[in-house]
């Protein structure tokens, strides 16, 4: 049997997972761009951007490559034993 409420738990979990780590990769392109644009000197961009922007776009894909590999712990059965 089916259970459909535990069934809608997981995608609902799955779909807000999914559309976050997406989030999260695309705000630690933004902090990239913001590095890119201190360094060539455009707009109101600064050292202090810069730094910013290193901590934000390494902070960013950190949180990516966390939850990849906390993905592939969940997935791989030898890592439960």
């Amino acid at each position: 049997m089916i259970h459909w409420a535990d069934l809608v738990k997981v995608a609902w979990v799955s779909l807000a997972f999914g559309a976050g780590i997406a989030v999260v990769f695309a705000l630690g392109v933004v902090g990239t761009a913001q590095v890119e644009a201190a360094r060539v000197g455009t707009g109101r961009a600064t050292g202090a951007s810069r730094v910013r922007g290193y901590l934000i776009a390494g902070s960013c894909f950190t949180a990516c490559a966390a939850a990849a590999l906390f993905g592939i712990y969940l997935i791989v059965p030898q890592f439960h034993r």
